[in-house]
């Protein structure tokens, strides 16, 4: 079995704290939830903060979906990528963006639910 670095990195007596592949991946995709596009110069299209804070660039799942698929490939994160995007609402004001992802190398289907900021 693989082993990833967790994220955010923490020292333990042994060495680096590991995850697996998908707990390495869902850290991943919180991280570039969290981080504006372009400004990581490991990778030109990492981060998608912009998306999640506007209403019009929230609108187009299809292009988010592409660029979030395009990040992991550049990062060579082929194992996994996302298929499809939506948007719920569970109340005034508490939305949160859907995003379901599937293997490339297995039938694993991942779910992850990032909450949207008011």
């Amino acid at each position: 079995m693989q082993s990833f670095l967790s994220y955010p990195v923490r020292f333990r007596r042994n060495g680096l704290e590991r995850t697996g592949e998908m707990g390495a991946l869902l850290q991943f995709i919180r991280i570039a939830a969290q981080t504006p596009a372009g400004s990581w110069q490991g990778s030109a299209s990492f981060g998608f903060r912009e998306y999640l804070e506007s209403p019009v660039l929230l609108s187009n799942l299809e292009h988010l979906v592409n660029k979030i698929n395009e990040s992991l490939r550049e990062l060579e994160m082929t194992s996994y990528l996302v298929e499809t995007m939506s948007l719920s609402e569970s109340g005034p004001g508490d939305r949160a963006l859907n995003i379901t992802l599937v293997g490339l190398r297995s039938t694993a289907t991942v779910n992850l639910s990032l909450p949207l900021v008011k």
